[in-house]
């Protein structure tokens, strides 16, 4: 499907319905993978063994997922709960099922084609880093504090800008807000009742 206008942008927060897909390598691979953990979103994993150590250091990840096991060989790194799980390697398209969203990071080119043909012959929404015209949406800087998620995009024009943005506004938030709008949130629900 062609979009209306290259313009047009919807921010919307869903809730997924599966995990996250991130196939590739490099500091897209990391910052999708960071952006999956802020987002509480379960994620698979394929990469290469040079980003192990860098994937155990995301902050974001040991705060979703808790601690992580390597297996016995080597070739694959997981938490107890099923929240992530990374399996070293490219693999070629597979049964995508059970994945909501798929990231593609600086795969060749021949590989990053048939993923994406791959992805949308299932229906499902792929983002392949710097690579415009496979992106079916934007990966927005995302800041959470419980349920607070603020979103800065700059439709892929200006990434470190957002960045940027998305600290400045972290910072401009009083200490407590997440805890806040959930007590407000308890409040809405009884709030609710009928008259």
């Amino acid at each position: 499907m062609t979009p209306i206008c290259d313009e047009a942008r919807m921010m919307i927060a869903v809730r997924p319905t599966g995990a996250g897909l991130v196939i590739g390598q490099g500091r897209e691979l990391l910052a999708r993978v960071r952006y999956l953990a802020r987002s509480k979103t379960p994620m698979r994993v394929w990469t290469d063994a040079e980003h192990l150590s860098k994937i155990r250091a995301i902050p974001e990840l040991l705060e979703f997922a808790g601690p992580l096991h390597e297996s016995s060989d080597g070739s694959t790194l997981s938490d107890s709960e099923g929240r992530f799980h990374l399996e070293l390697g490219t693999p070629e398209p597979f049964d995508i099922e059970a994945f909501a969203v798929v990231f593609l990071c600086d795969l060749d080119e021949a590989l990053s084609v048939r993923w994406y043909d791959h992805a949308h012959a299932h229906g499902k929404l792929v983002n392949d880093a710097d690579v415009p015209h496979r992106c079916d949406f934007d990966v927005p800087a995302l800041h959470c504090d419980g349920p607070v998620r603020v979103a800065i995009s700059t439709a892929g024009q200006g990434p470190g800008m957002a960045g940027r943005l998305r600290k400045e506004i972290a910072l401009a938030l009083p200490p407590g807000t997440g805890e806040a709008v959930r007590r407000f949130g308890a409040l809405r629900t009884w709030n609710k009742t009928p008259w």
